[in-house]
């Protein structure tokens, strides 16, 4: 008996033990339990904490996001629209008019100078080319202005792809001093400066000025900055829209001041096509002599055929591969005869003819011009003469 009462003592003791470090483990765990609850609890208020502070740059970022697709949108909707009616701009004065109106408060002038280019191929000094003035009494650009005096246009030339602002704010500074006395004197307070360039040369620059210093926001610099090639193309055509015109007038007058002194003269003029020998003008002498108007769409020799030319002094009609035109454009040699005719509109009659090959660049002969004297009345005096000396 009292050795199973050892054995109980021995059992309940060892129990004891078990349970307290049961206990024990389970009081462990429980401040184990209780650091994890805490520090979860310290991570959510700094998580809290975190969503407070990102969530209002979370919804500025989507704001900026926003804003800039907008911009981006508007840019690309301006750049279409400002190229379309660039494209459309029938004149060069429409083109400066446009390009000042691309900005929220209107250029009250523009203006378009072209390089003035030396044997080198470098820019030493702008000509004024066009001038556009919302403002009738504004005065127009000087006459040349030569880079030395300048600088800032030195400047635009030598970085082309970037347009230039002088908003005229005290603390603008695109401007030297004595630029900023040069403008002051033309009235302009602010301005931009375009540079106008192609791949393979320069256009110009289009300067746009105010009278009042301006503030130029970020969307309109961007505006002109990405139109620089279009206007540069527009511009360019319409300077040589205008200089073909111009050619093509004083060509006009030219044409009109030699034709008025090839019809004062007393001697028919006649200028035929080597090919198709189809008349490419003539003077009033010769349409007098033909008794028609000569046309260009058919041979001079078959307007002319109803002349006949005999040998002078005879009535032995003159073979047609003998007459001036024939032989000065199948020999390339000027050739001279006199010869007797007959036609409906002179009757009889003696003439001088003279055909004279006109040569290309390559020195064929492309045309023949052709002289037509009347010596009837010459021929007649000499004839009485000598019928007064006999």
């Amino acid at each position: 008996m009292g050795g199973s009462d050892a054995r109980w003592t021995d059992c309940a003791g060892g129990q004891d033990d078990e349970s307290l470090q049961l206990r024990q483990r389970l009081a462990e765990l429980e401040l184990v339990v209780k650091r994890q609850a805490d520090e979860l609890a310290a991570a959510n208020l700094r998580a809290h904490e975190l969503r407070q502070l990102l969530t209002p740059l979370a919804e500025n970022g989507r704001a900026r996001a926003s804003e800039e697709l907008q911009q981006a949108q508007w840019l690309e909707h301006e750049l279409a629209a400002g190229t379309a009616r660039l494209v459309a701009a029938p004149s060069l004065e429409d083109v400066l008019r446009l390009v000042g109106e691309l900005l929220e408060e209107a250029a009250i002038s523009s203006a378009l100078y072209s390089p003035e280019i030396d044997a080198s191929g470098a820019v030493v000094a702008l000509r004024p080319e066009a001038f556009y003035s919302r403002d009738r009494s504004k005065p127009t650009p000087a006459a040349r202005l030569p880079l030395a005096a300048v600088p800032t246009l030195r400047q635009v030339l030598d970085e082309p792809d970037r347009v230039l602002f002088f908003d005229g704010q005290p603390s603008g500074g695109a401007l030297g001093q004595e630029e900023q006395q040069m403008a002051a004197r033309h009235g302009v307070a602010a301005g931009v400066v375009l540079p106008l360039r192609l791949p393979d040369r320069w256009v110009g620059l289009i300067t746009l000025s105010w009278p009042t210093p301006q503030r130029f926001r970020e969307r309109e610099r961007r505006l002109l900055q990405g139109l620089l090639t279009s206007v540069a193309l527009a511009v360019d055509n319409r300077v040589l829209l205008r200089r073909t015109r111009a050619a093509l007038a004083d060509n006009q007058r030219q044409r009109a001041f030699l034709q008025a002194i090839l019809d004062s003269l007393p001697i028919g003029i006649i200028a035929i096509d080597a090919e198709s020998l189809h008349p490419l003008f003539h003077n009033e002498t010769a349409r007098q002599m033909t008794g028609h108007q000569i046309t260009p769409d058919r041979s001079f020799f078959e307007q002319a055929q109803a002349t006949r030319f005999f040998r002078l002094g005879t009535r032995e009609l003159a073979p047609s591969d003998e007459l001036p035109v024939r032989v000065a454009l199948r020999t390339g040699q000027r050739c001279q005869g006199d010869f007797d005719v007959e036609s409906p509109v002179i009757g009889q009659g003696t003439v001088e003819a003279i055909a004279i090959p006109i040569r290309d660049e390559q020195g064929r002969t492309s045309a023949c011009l052709l002289t037509i004297r009347d010596l009837t009345e010459r021929k007649r005096a000499e004839e009485e003469r000598a019928r007064l000396r006999a």
